[in-house]
C-alpha cells in the first residue's frame, strides 16, 4: 500500500492494483491541515505512470487537483 510503506516502484505500471487508500487521499485533500502531505503522496503515486493516473482519475480526483492548481497558494502548485 502506497500510504503505509511508500510507493512500490519495483512493479510495472501495468501491474498496479487499485490501492484502497486512493479514495482516502482524495478525502484528505479536502482537509487543509493535511493537504500538502496528501499531495506529496498523490504525486508519488502518479509518478508510477499511466495506470496510476488512470486509477486516480477513476476515483474522481481531477476536479480537486484542478481547483488546487488554480489556488493562489503556491505551495500546492510546487508539489504538483
Amino acid at each position: 500500500p502506497f500510504l503505509q510503506n511508500g510507493v512500490d516502484t519495483n512493479r510495472a505500471s501495468h501491474e498496479l492494483d487499485p490501492p484502497q487508500q486512493l479514495p482516502i487521499v482524495l478525502q484528505v485533500l479536502l482537509s487543509q491541515a493535511h493537504r500538502v502531505r496528501a499531495l506529496i503522496l498523490l504525486k508519488r503515486f502518479l509518478d508510477l505512470g499511466n495506470s496510476a493516473v488512470n486509477l486516480a482519475l477513476s476515483v474522481g480526483i481531477f476536479p480537486y487537483v484542478l481547483k488546487l492548481l488554480q489556488s493562489p497558494i503556491d505551495e500546492y502548485k510546487h508539489v504538483l
